[in-house]
């Protein structure tokens, strides 16, 4: 598995973290087996999460296997604005964010403007959150921590309906 980081940064300020990171990879090793393409273009994902860690470790995560992180959102409202002006193909949502709405509220709002996959990236399993997350129905739930192949596989069954 080859992975070269180009550039990570972590800025806060305030209530507002900023990440930076872009990644290369190839998918080899633990990761390997479907790409993450459709038509023979890579999949474009945002994640939305709040732990810059966990963001940073996903964006990896989707270099190895083929996709390309058009932008992590730390906030609801910063991933429903970044829906609207990047377009991507799948969402990786966590459902606990930073501020108002929630990742599933969010996820909702995205919905009403029209069919993206959502894949529920958490470490929230209470039976009120997952009953949740499945009344939006046609979204993929994976619990953290997040093992490569898990994630590979939600995000190919999330696209599978759309295209």
């Amino acid at each position: 598995m080859q992975v070269q980081a180009r550039a990570a940064a972590i800025r806060e300020g305030g209530a507002k973290l900023t990440v930076v990171f872009q990644a290369e990879g190839k998918a080899e090793g633990p990761g390997s087996g479907a790409a993450l393409e459709v038509g023979g273009s890579k999949l474009r994902l945002l994640v939305v999460e709040d732990d810059a860690l966990i963001a940073m470790d996903m964006a990896v995560s989707i270099a190895e296997l083929g996709g390309d992180v058009v932008s992590i959102a730390v906030t609801a409202r910063d991933a429903m604005r970044l829906v609207d002006e990047l377009k991507p193909d799948v969402i990786l949502m966590d459902v606990r964010l930073r501020g108002e709405p929630d990742g599933i509220e969010a996820a909702e709002i995205i919905r009403q403007r029209g069919p993206v996959p959502i894949v529920f990236v958490t470490g929230n399993s209470d039976s009120t959150t997952m009953q949740r997350m499945r009344q939006l129905g046609g979204a993929e739930i994976i619990l953290k921590p997040v093992l490569i192949n898990e994630l590979r596989d939600a995000i190919l069954r999330a696209v599978r309906p759309h295209h």
